[in-house]
Order: C-alpha cells, then sequence, then structure tokens
C-alpha cells in the first residue's frame, strides 16, 4: 500500500492508503505503485485516479507537481475536487475564460487565464467519466 496526500493552497483534499495511482503529466498518464522509484514530476490539469481497498476514485486536479517516494505520493497541486462544480458551471468557466483570453486587457493575467481554463476543463473531463 501507498500513502497518498493531495494538498490544495486550501486544504488537504485526500489523505489515505492507496493501491496505485495514475497522475496526469507532461507526456501522459503516469501509473504509480508500491516500491515506484523516487521522483519528482510535474502534473498537468487532468484526471487523477485512485485505485483503493475498496473500488476507485477519480479527481479533476490542475498543475502542479507530485513527490514519489517508495512508500508515500505527495501531490501539491492547485486544484483537486472530486464532483464539485456542475458541467454546466465548467462549461460556463471556460467560456468566461475564453472570452477574457480574447479581449487581451492589461488587466487579465493570461497564465492565470490558461490556468482557470485548462481547470475547468479537467472539470470536465471527470465528469463525462
Amino acid at each position: 500500500m501507498l500513502r497518498l496526500q493531495i494538498i490544495t493552497p486550501d486544504r488537504i483534499t485526500y489523505d489515505g492508503e492507496v493501491e496505485s495511482v495514475t497522475i496526469p503529466g507532461m507526456d501522459g498518464e503516469l501509473g504509480i505503485l508500491p516500491g515506484h522509484v523516487a521522483l519528482v514530476v510535474p502534473i498537468v490539469p487532468g484526471i487523477l485516479q485512485i485505485v483503493e481497498k475498496g473500488g476507485e476514485k477519480m479527481l479533476a486536479v490542475g498543475a502542479g507537481f507530485a513527490e514519489v517516494m517508495a512508500d508515500k505520493i505527495e501531490v501539491l497541486t492547485d486544484m483537486a475536487v472530486s464532483e464539485e462544480m456542475s458541467e454546466t458551471a465548467a462549461s460556463e468557466a471556460i467560456q468566461r475564460a475564453e472570452e477574457a483570453m480574447r479581449e487581451k486587457s492589461d488587466d487579465i493575467d493570461p497564465d492565470a487565464m490558461a490556468a482557470a481554463l485548462s481547470s475547468a476543463v479537467a472539470q470536465i473531463r471527470r465528469k463525462r467519466k
């Protein structure tokens, strides 16, 4: 078993024992099992899959990093939700982010808008799985 902690700026979203974790990485999905080689890997907005003794969970995660050790994984991300946002709300967030990016105002941080857009897309992907 692995100990998984998912930490966001607001709270610890998940803390428990898992059989495996699949992390959305820059080069695709990265599966982690007990005894995995130690590494630090950037994660991209997407679906993080958790396999527990009683079943499987999926969370929409934002950008961040995962530190993998032989018996522990710590995920530091700007967002991790299971089912908090409806697909309609996520679609509206995408629309707002796209409109803000088209306006090209000096008041708008393009990196923040891109992150918000990626997070909303990840939440929609989570809802559809």
